[in-house]
């Protein structure tokens, strides 16, 4: 695409209506991301934008591809740091790394604004982020802590439930069973259900508007 990425970025439409009509990722709270994330959003709503780069690192270091994207927006228009466009790229890049149709055609749209001194500053800042925020060390680092998570819980959760009904933080209600099921809170499991459900997504309508941080279902009241 020709045109700036300031003025014409990609508009992710499953950020947020389509994940809360699919309702396909109901186990998102389980994620240590899950918390800092949503807390992101609410601090970016009300403009409070050190505290929601800040929150936004942290559900980034838990893996969390949306708000390594959005820490890629944080960065590209400038929301209460200076523009710094290769750092954006590069966290646009981190955020596509699952392939993630959308996320891969962002990461490629900035790419093209550059000339060769932004590419290699990009690049360099792309590694450095690589050694806290990659899948490679991310996703292994979060599934770690969601297992010892697992193991803190006592007996009667994970075993005899019986008619226990949750009301989680969104105001959803969910059985026991499901709320507690051990591959509900496992993160490779979590990580599979999210990548096959956003490149399901891809088959839909994808517009050109302004670049905007994303919400997703957890961020819904």
């Amino acid at each position: 695409m020709i045109r700036s990425a300031m003025t014409a970025g990609l508009l992710l439409l499953f950020a947020g209506s389509a994940i809360a009509t699919d309702n396909a990722m109901p186990n998102l709270e389980h994620t240590p991301g899950a918390r800092p994330y949503a807390q992101a959003m609410e601090d970016f709503r009300n403009d409070r934008m050190f505290s929601a780069r800040h929150n936004f690192l942290l559900a980034a270091l838990w893996a969390d591809k949306i708000a390594q994207y959005n820490l890629g927006v944080v960065h590209y228009q400038g929301h209460g740091v200076p523009v710094d466009r290769p750092r954006a790229w590069a966290w646009f890049d981190l955020a596509a790394e699952r392939g993630y149709p959308q996320l891969v055609d962002m990461a490629a749209l900035v790419w093209e604004e550059f000339d060769e001194r932004e590419q290699a500053a990009a690049r360099d800042i792309r590694e450095e982020l690589a050694e806290r925020y990659s899948d490679v060390v991310a996703v292994p680092r979060t599934a770690r802590y969601m297992e010892l998570e697992q193991r803190r819980m006592t007996g009667s959760r994970v075993g005899m439930i019986g008619n226990l009904t949750i009301i989680t933080g969104d105001g959803v209600t969910r059985s026991g069973e499901d709320f507690y099921r051990r591959e509900n809170r496992d993160f490779h499991t979590i990580v599979a259900r999210e990548t096959a459900l956003y490149r399901r997504l891809n088959t839909g309508r994808v517009e050109i508007s302004d670049i905007e941080v994303l919400e997703e279902e957890k961020d819904k009241p």
